[in-house]
């Protein structure tokens, strides 16, 4: 089936720059086009030119991320030039590393305690 037949009755929209960022409060999955990603950490920068709505890798329950293989690379130092050599990137960048955890409330483990619950990189070859 075609991947608009597996995704059912779901419900599919595109964040646009200027909309509400509460109108994210609900999104169960966010998808975005990562522009470098680095191998020591796994973090993934994340441009304002791929995601004009940054709340939205925030607020989403789920993220997904978009990756280039050629884009990865070994270090942060390296992958900042990346970055900065884009020049199109806008006015921020996001590095997204995953989901974010605190035992600080008694004592209790809790994942996406600011940000997504899950993380998922998908690297794209280029053939």
């Amino acid at each position: 089936p075609s991947a608009a037949a597996r995704l059912g009755d779901a419900s599919l929209e595109v964040a646009r720059e200027g909309a509400d960022p509460r109108s994210f409060a609900d999104v169960a999955v966010a998808i975005a086009r990562g522009a470098a990603g680095v191998a020591e950490n796994g973090a993934v920068a994340v441009t304002a030119a791929d995601a004009p709505q940054r709340a939205l890798l925030f607020l989403a329950e789920r993220v997904v991320l978009l990756l280039d293989e050629a884009a990865i690379d070994a270090d942060l130092h390296t992958a900042l030039r990346r970055v900065a050599a884009l020049g199109d990137a806008g006015h921020h960048v996001t590095w997204i590393s995953g989901p974010s955890k605190t035992a600080d409330i008694e004592q209790a483990l809790v994942y996406g305690a600011h940000g997504p619950r899950a993380l998922a990189v998908f690297v794209q070859r280029a053939d």
